[in-house]
C-alpha cells in the first residue's frame, strides 16, 4: 500500500490531513493509504448520479471512507462498522472531532454478527486480503481470518436494498477470488479500475462495483497515479482534488 505525506498536529499524534477533515491513525493496525483514499474518491465519484441514502463501511478502521462519503453526500446516513478495539480508538475520535459527527453512526461489531434494522443501499469496504498466517498485527488486521470476502457478499445478499452497490478495492491477482465470492452471492461487476503506482510498476489493485442487476453494462478504466517526475497524474489529481489538500 502506498502512504502518501502525513503532517503531525494536534498533541504531536500522527494526523492525516484533508481538506475538510484530519484523520488520526495512531492506536488501529491501519494507517491511511492509497487504498482507501482512491476507493473513496471513486466510489464517489460514481455515485453521484444517484446519491447514497444509508451506507455501511465495513471494517470503517479510521474512518476515512466514512468521512469522504460524508463529505460529498450531506443528507446520507453512514454506519461504520468495525470490531478491533485499537481501532475504534481512531475511529471514534476522528468521527467526533469531524463536523460530519451528526451523520456517521459508528458501530462496534463484526459484520458476522451483525443484523442491521435497516438494509442498505450502498456498501464500501477496503477489505481484508493479505493471504496465510499473520505475524504483524497490521497484517493481521487485514487477515481472512478477520474478515472474509465472501462475507460481504452475503451479508449484501441478505441486508442490501434492490440495486444495492458494493465498493471495493482488490489485488488484482486476486481478482478470480473476489468474482468467485460475488457470483455465488449472485452479485455482479459493473465497474472496474485498475491502478498502479507509476509506468515502471504493475499493475496493482482493482477498485470494483458490484450490482445484483446482471443486465448492467460493465465498463472498465486504469489509472496510473505519478508521472515520470513523480508528480500526481491528471486522473489521479482530478479524482482527488476534493480531499488532498
Amino acid at each position: 500500500m502506498f502512504i502518501f505525506r502525513i503532517q503531525p498536529v494536534m498533541n504531536n499524534a500522527e494526523f492525516f490531513r484533508f481538506k475538510q477533515f484530519n484523520i488520526r491513525h495512531q492506536s488501529g493496525p491501519m494507517k491511511v493509504g492509497t487504498d482507501s483514499v482512491l476507493l473513496g474518491a471513486w466510489a464517489v465519484s460514481k455515485l453521484k448520479s444517484n446519491p447514497p441514502v444509508r451506507v455501511l463501511d465495513v471494517g470503517a478502521g479510521t474512518g476515512i471512507l466514512s468521512l469522504m462519503l460524508a463529505q460529498a453526500f450531506p443528507t446520507a446516513q453512514i454506519d461504520a462498522l468495525e470490531p478491533d478495539q485499537d481501532a475504534l480508538e481512531d475511529l471514534r475520535f476522528n468521527i467526533k472531532q469531524s463536523s460530519f459527527v451528526d451523520k456517521i453512526n459508528l458501530i462496534e461489531q463484526k459484520l458476522q454478527d451483525y443484523i442491521p434494522v435497516h438494509k442498505y443501499d450502498t456498501i464500501i469496504s477496503n477489505p481484508p486480503y493479505f493471504p496465510g498466517e499473520m505475524k504483524t498485527e497490521r497484517k493481521y488486521a487485514r487477515s481472512k481470518t478477520f474478515l472474509n470476502i465472501r462475507d460481504i457478499f452475503s451479508f449484501a445478499g441478505k441486508y442490501g436494498l434492490p440495486g444495492v452497490r458494493i465498493f471495493i478495492v482488490f489485488p488484482v491477482e486476486q481478482s478470480n477470488e473476489i468474482l468467485d465470492a460475488a457470483y455465488s452471492n449472485d452479485f455482479f461487476p459493473v465497474l472496474r479500475t485498475t491502478f498502479r503506482h507509476d509506468q515502471k510498476t504493475p499493475w496493482k489493485r482493482t477498485l470494483w462495483s458490484f450490482s445484483d442487476d446482471y443486465n448492467r453494462d460493465f465498463e472498465e478504466d486504469f489509472i496510473t497515479l505519478f508521472d515520470n517526475k513523480g508528480e500526481l497524474t491528471v486522473k489521479h489529481k482530478v479524482l482527488t482534488e476534493k480531499y488532498y489538500l
